[in-house]
């Protein structure tokens, strides 16, 4: 069978497919079966663009590849925009060879008291996720979570004084992870005693849409925010960020996540429409600007497979890839495909080019550079019901649902 598999590839796809091997083990810092991953690519230029169609009334969130299994993603949908409601918590699986007009495969998922605004999984445990909700940052079992009514959470802590709109893991020391909030602090977890901070990180003047962990070092991350600012934060260093500059002409800046090639790159994504490359060896300027959006920048993520490859999407209901090594002509690929703002975007781990998104018109896609997308059929979801939401537990952030 695998004979059979290798006779579609040719020598140089070969040589790549087992680059993209090497390279994924050791980004995600767990062993893959190399048979599985050899088979999984067997189609991954002949497939196509599938659908996950979210529950009636949800707007898609984020999207998150899983580091343990790297066919499946965690996906976050919201209530009536994630203005008033509840939350929706999805696994789904696929792969490039997804067959042709074949609904999506859900492993599991289940229903949030509140708007559900990102999630991530845990480094230490491959059934454990944090949620980012809109009263709070949340810890998940999915063994005991998925497709049951009333999910209850392991530990649900209170810190935040607002939306908690981003949750993101330390992958390189694996004992902590971060959220950030509207409440415009960033915070940062113990894995093993999650019922409070260990730490705040306060500097920004208005809410903080993301923040992203240096994919090298355990001790930086990133966050950006309403005020305009990117911060760089050194945890050994204190609650107050090492280095802050404004990146968008003062406008909100929506996104930012690092290069995973390159320690001193990241990108930032802002309400001004633009897409930035910048250096923090030279934080007072720009590297590179991308330009090609039609409204606000949304999301941003660096490729996991290339350094120069990039990907972003946004409220002008597009998904953009990109190739920094194409500073002429950087924009490659430009989808169309979702009739709403497009929040949630990552890269697959396992397909190079391949990205997932999810949008505000209620569907996820599944898309490969240069394929057209495809609506699948609607696969069965189980009804995952919110548990009953407690009195006054959300503490409104400001700028309405149109800044997320």
């Amino acid at each position: 069978m695998v004979q059979l598999h290798l006779v579609l590839f040719t020598p140089q796809n070969v040589i790549l497919s087992i680059k993209h091997y090497l390279v994924l083990s050791l980004q995600v810092d767990h062993f893959i079966d190399p048979i599985w991953f050899v088979l999984s690519h067997k189609k991954q230029v002949f497939g196509e663009m599938p659908s996950l169609p979210f529950h009636q009334g949800f707007a898609g969130q984020s999207v998150r590849c899983n580091p343990w299994i790297p066919s499946q993603f965690i996906i976050t949908a919201a209530d009536n925009f994630g203005v008033t409601g509840s939350g929706k918590v999805y696994l789904v699986e696929w792969l490039p060879d997804h067959p042709p007009n074949a609904p999506m495969k859900v492993i599991g998922c289940f229903g949030t008291s509140d708007g559900a605004f990102d999630a991530c999984f845990s480094e230490m445990d491959p059934n454990i996720i944090a949620v980012a909700c809109g009263d709070g940052v949340k810890l998940y079992n999915i063994q005991s979570a998925f497709n049951c009514d009333g999910a209850m959470p392991l530990v649900a802590p209170h810190d935040h004084q607002g939306e908690v709109v981003c949750a993101a893991w330390n992958q390189v020391s694996k004992d902590s992870f971060y959220t950030s909030s509207w409440d415009g602090t960033v915070r940062v977890w113990g894995a093993l005693q999650p019922q409070t901070a260990a730490m705040v990180l306060q500097g920004h003047m208005k809410e903080v849409y993301e923040v992203s962990p240096a994919p090298r070092d355990a001790h930086l991350l990133l966050s950006c925010s309403g005020d305009g600012f990117w911060k760089l934060w050194d945890v050994r260093k204190g609650p107050q960020a090492v280095i802050g500059a404004p990146g968008h002409n003062n406008q909100i800046i929506l996104s930012i996540d690092w290069n995973k090639y390159d320690p001193n790159c990241f990108l930032t994504g802002g309400v001004d429409q633009l897409v930035k490359l910048w250096d923090i060896r030279r934080p007072q300027q720009e590297a590179m600007v991308l330009r090609g959006h039609q409204g606000p920048v949304r999301r941003v993520r660096c490729s996991p497979h290339a350094r120069t490859q990039v990907a972003s999407s946004g409220y002008d209901y597009r998904v953009a890839m990109w190739d920094l090594g194409r500073p002429q002509r950087p924009l490659t690929h430009r989808y169309e495909q979702h009739k709403e703002f497009v929040v949630g975007l990552d890269w697959s781990l396992i397909a190079p080019g391949c990205v997932v998104s999810a949008a505000w018109d209620g569907f996820a896609f599944f898309q490969q550079a240069g394929l057209p997308p495809t609506h699948s059929p609607p696969c069965p979801l189980a009804p995952a019901l919110p548990p009953p939401r407690g009195p006054g537990n959300r503490r409104r952030g400001q700028g309405g649902p149109m800044a997320r």
